[in-house]
């Protein structure tokens, strides 16, 4: 597999899962291969440790477009799940999430909201 391409994609595991793909795949991936990998969960566990957090302004640009303009963010998602990127498809599940949460909010607001 290509370097840049395994690298990739394991940058877009979460910690867990790159845990689960060291103690259950091993075998599928190369020496060097599995180097990288481990490299990527110790780069990882070490920016948990240290409290670094990446902000994506596009992901959360795409979320609040999502969360206000149910078609656009709609659109937005659908657009970016279907992206061969990991994590661009990250971004249209979230924007995804944002177009559900937004509209049963408003279907919550359509129907009385609460009532004393």
């Amino acid at each position: 597999m290509d370097k840049q391409k395994l690298t990739e994609e394991m940058n877009s595991y979460n910690i867990p899962e790159l845990e689960a793909i060291c103690e259950t795949q091993g075998e599928c991936y190369s020496d060097e291969e599995m180097r990288m990998i481990v490299h990527i969960l110790e780069q990882k566990r070490q920016e948990r440790k240290n409290g670094v957090w990446k902000f994506n302004i596009r992901e959360t640009v795409c979320c609040i477009i999502g969360l206000l303009f149910i078609t656009a963010g709609l659109a937005i998602g659908i657009y970016m799940i279907l992206s061969t990127k990991p994590d661009k498809r990250k971004t249209g599940k979230r924007t995804l999430l944002a177009v559900f949460i937004s509209l049963m909010i408003r279907l919550f607001m359509s129907i009385g909201g609460f009532s004393i």
